[in-house]
């Protein structure tokens, strides 16, 4: 059998129906676009859009959707799209989520000039360690207060966390059993 010749001209792009309810479905590299704009536009997808739904996609999606209160998994559906259209989303400056660093001056010293400190709605990662969180919740009577609990690991040792995020402008201050440590807000 001969192969067929490809003429890249002709391919047609696959289209994905949107879920019940929605006008768009990220499988599409259009509506991959205009999500991943309006996520970095809100402060949750960290690098320009390329129109592939990728694990950097998903990521941010979650985060968007965990703050926003929605269920923090990386669901499309009509409620998400709704939530990213609406006139009042949660910005992820108005939240724990991002880059974070002792200070100012050292926001460009982690991998690749990024933050040393990455918070997200399912795992903190800082300095080699790292902190998987299990359940993260808005306190009802501080919106500016999140709860995290999960488990840590750094330098060879692991344990079950209690973390309280308090969101200041420009800063978080993370405590739990072991300290209070407020962080500089980069970018």
């Amino acid at each position: 059998m001969l192969p067929l010749p490809l003429n890249l001209a002709s391919a047609v792009e696959a289209s994905y129906a949107p879920p019940e309810g929605a006008s768009r479905n990220p499988l599409n590299r259009a509506d991959a676009l205009w999500a991943q704009a309006r996520m970095r536009e809100l402060g949750f997808y960290g690098i320009d859009g390329e129109g592939v739904w990728g694990p950097a996609s998903r990521d941010a999606l979650r985060d968007f959707r965990a703050m926003n209160g929605l269920p923090a998994d990386d669901a499309w559906d009509a409620a998400t799209e709704q939530a990213l259209t609406g006139i009042a989303p949660i910005r992820a400056a108005q939240t724990f989520i991002g880059g974070f660093a002792a200070s100012a001056a050292e926001c460009s010293t982690g991998t690749a000039g990024q933050p040393p400190i990455t918070l997200g709605s399912r795992r903190a990662e800082a300095f080699g360690g790292i902190c998987n969180f299990d359940d993260v919740q808005r306190d009802a009577a501080n919106p500016s207060v999140w709860r995290a609990r999960g488990q840590c690991t750094a330098n060879g040792e692991t344990w079950l966390a209690n973390v309280r995020l308090t969101v200041r402008p420009n800063a978080v201050v993370w405590s739990s059993e072991r300290g209070s440590t407020t962080y500089h807000r980069c970018r």
